[in-house]
């Protein structure tokens, strides 16, 4: 999750899901949220939600908080990480 801007609360909550083909079909905005609400606060209920192929990491294999953010305001893309050889 990350905590963008937003002119009513400041910051929201945005939900970054990765979706893989078995999940895809199931997987809406309206589910995720129905599952959470039990268990979250209202104020800690994702108010947007992204859909991506992988989460960029670093080089130490972190999460690259910095990318998710442009990607999340619209910057940039989040890159493809290269074909590994078999």
């Amino acid at each position: 999750v990350l905590g963008m801007p937003d002119q009513t609360w400041g910051e929201a909550v945005v939900a970054v899901c990765v979706v893989t083909d078995s999940v895809a079909t199931n997987l809406s905005p309206a589910v995720l949220k129905t599952a959470l609400e039990p268990h979250l606060s209202a104020y800690k209920l994702p108010k947007h939600w992204l859909w991506v192929d992988q989460i960029p990491r670093n080089a130490q294999g972190k999460v690259n908080q910095a990318q998710l953010k442009r990607f999340a305001s619209g910057q940039t893309r989040i890159p493809l990480p290269p074909q590994q050889s078999k």
